[in-house]
């Protein structure tokens, strides 16, 4: 069955609206069951297909077969044979379902990175519940994109008690981060280049919020939360955002790709949110609520 029959078939919508999370095979089986979906039956052709697809993809044939292999004895693809000898491969259900609790979780993903870029809804609105309105805050962002924080200050106009007052945001770029914004939004964040990452430069007590995005697992938690902590205000408010440590290989690699820059890039095994808590907790803070969202999980401490 081609790939633009998708909508007709029936495994893959049951595994597009199912509850389970699926998602248990590595980035290269999935490209090879979306291959074969697209028509691709043969090894040759298959590797081929790929190798088109991904320039920097070298597998040989026979790794290629091992894991088709793989995939036959998982049921996911069944072989048979053609004029005699040469291996035809077709998609099962088992395999349809699989691409579906892929394609649901890409439509997850996707709506989870428009959370990363917009910062809006939810998010904002319980964030500003706490440490009141965004926009009057002394506000301090580091993350590997410095897009977010327009879009964090163009959403807490909707939070419950909008601020008239507007304070510039500052974006703390440390390595690799990448400072371009949209040009509607070109000089209304200050910027501070930050190479070491023990050396934030902000004096201390000097910040209301401080929201760090990606950057516990990518740098060392510690000399982060430390200056996270000599910056802050007694009072103030730390958000941390994180990539959980139990999502897919699959999945991490895809937020790599879209979310973070060259020189910013998740490295697996990631710290579990227990630990994430734990470490803030030891740098001084009172954690006041962590949540899990399809791919980040928020956690709002205090500096107490």
């Amino acid at each position: 069955m081609a790939q633009n029959s998708l909508d007709e078939n029936s495994a893959f919508s049951e595994g597009m609206t199912s509850n389970e999370q699926g998602l248990v095979l590595q980035w290269v089986e999935y490209e090879i069951l979306r291959t074969v979906a697209k028509g691709v039956d043969t090894l040759t052709k298959i590797q081929s297909f790929i190798e088109n697809k991904f320039s920097r993809i070298r597998y040989s044939q026979s790794q290629y077969y091992r894991i088709v292999g793989k995939l036959v004895d998982g049921e996911y693809l069944t072989a048979e044979m053609s004029d005699g000898k040469k291996k035809k491969f077709t998609i099962t259900d088992k395999g349809w379902a699989e691409l579906g609790h892929l394609q649901k979780y890409v439509f997850d993903f996707i709506q989870e990175a428009t959370i990363i870029k917009d910062i809006t809804g939810e998010l904002v609105v319980n964030i500003s519940k706490i440490t009141g309105c965004l926009r009057n805050k002394d506000l301090l962002a580091i993350s590997p994109q410095a897009y977010s924080l327009p879009y964090l200050q163009d959403a807490c106009q909707y939070c419950e008690n909008p601020s008239e007052e507007i304070k510039k945001p500052i974006f703390l770029a440390l390595r690799g981060a990448e400072k371009r914004v949209d040009a509607l939004h070109e000089g209304t964040i200050q910027y501070i280049d930050a190479p070491d990452e023990s050396d934030w430069l902000p004096k201390d007590d000097s910040m209301d919020v401080v929201i760090a995005l990606s950057v516990l697992q990518v740098f060392d938690p510690d000399v982060i939360l430390k200056e996270a902590y000599r910056v802050l205000r007694q009072g103030g408010y730390f958000v941390s955002l994180e990539v959980a440590n139990n999502l897919p290989h699959f999945v991490i690699k895809l937020y790599n790709e879209i979310i973070t820059p060259e020189g910013w890039q998740l490295e697996t095994p990631l710290l579990s949110i227990k630990q994430l808590e734990t470490m803030i907790r030891e740098a001084g803070f009172e954690v006041l609520g962590t949540k899990v969202e399809t791919v980040l999980t928020s956690i709002l401490a205090k500096k107490a």
